[in-house]
């Protein structure tokens, strides 16, 4: 009896490919908030990005962006997500331009 109730019942079925995006973001807004929370700040205000990989950076970079191209962030209100996202630019524009 109590076999044929778990057949019964309906099972949920995910997009895979949903399922992998989803478990993707979530994995680039942990490694955002880490980042944020463990960033240096260096005696002149600049932030200190030497101890994140190029590939670390792009990650963020391309996150950040296509969560302004989503509309979940605005650049006019959101002025400091915007400020962080420019400081990640320039900091891989520096390493990839040796400046």
């Amino acid at each position: 009896m109590l076999e044929d109730k778990k057949e019964e019942e309906p099972q949920k079925v995910h997009s895979t490919r949903r399922g992998i995006h989803s478990e993707i973001e979530e994995i680039l807004v942990k490694k955002l908030f880490t980042m944020v929370e463990n960033i240096e700040v260096l005696d002149s205000g600049q932030l200190n990005f030497q101890p994140y990989s190029d590939h670390y950076l792009l990650q963020l970079e391309a996150f950040l962006e296509k969560k302004f191209n989503q509309g979940i962030f605005d650049f006019k209100e959101d002025t400091q997500v915007a400020a962080f996202l420019q400081r990640i630019k320039k900091e891989r524009e520096h390493r990839e331009f040796d400046l």
